[in-house]
């Protein structure tokens, strides 16, 4: 099944799933399934390039509730990995912003972890190398009338504690 607004030279059409806005009740869901299989079906969602430099399209996620992106999980095999990157492009490829947004009293937490587990994951920040210049990785507390704190601990453990090092080649 195929449902699109047709082709166009001026501006195409507009296309819209929705469910109904509701007084007294919850309002309805909007699902988008792709069906199991031996070889599990895909969901793209993906917005148009342009074709003269113009403005692109945006993917917007938003709502007045909390959104969860997660893969399924599985009881028998490795679960999915999720992957947030950029593009290829032969010149400069986009940024990935991860933020809170500024409120008027306190802006949220910015929090990133591995699951618990029989053996931790790790968690590992790096630029890649380059040919001319590698990246660099800057780390800043906030500026207030009292400045924010810095710190790097390495984790208790009841027969060893692990090691923090700082080095340089």
């Amino acid at each position: 099944i195929r449902v699109g607004s047709g082709s166009s030279e001026g501006p195409s059409g507009f296309v819209e799933l929705s469910s109904g806005d509701s007084q007294d009740a919850s309002s309805g869901n909007v699902h988008i399934l792709s069906g199991s299989g031996a070889v599990a079906g895909s969901i793209l969602l993906s917005a148009g390039k342009s074709h003269q430099g113009q403005k692109k399209g945006s993917l917007d996620i938003t709502g007045d509730a909390d959104i969860n992106i997660l893969t399924s999980e599985s009881l028998d095999s490795s679960s999915a990995s999720l992957k947030i990157a950029t593009g290829y492009s032969s010149s400069e490829s986009g940024n990935v912003v991860v933020s809170t947004n500024s409120a008027d009293q306190k802006s949220g937490d910015l929090s990133l972890f591995t699951g618990s587990s029989k053996v931790g994951g790790d968690l590992s920040m790096s630029t890649s190398s380059a040919d001319d210049m590698a990246g660099s990785i800057y780390m800043y507390s906030g500026g207030a009338a009292f400045g924010g704190n810095i710190t790097i601990s390495s984790g208790l453990g009841t027969e060893k504690s692990g090691t923090v090092s700082l080095s340089s080649p």
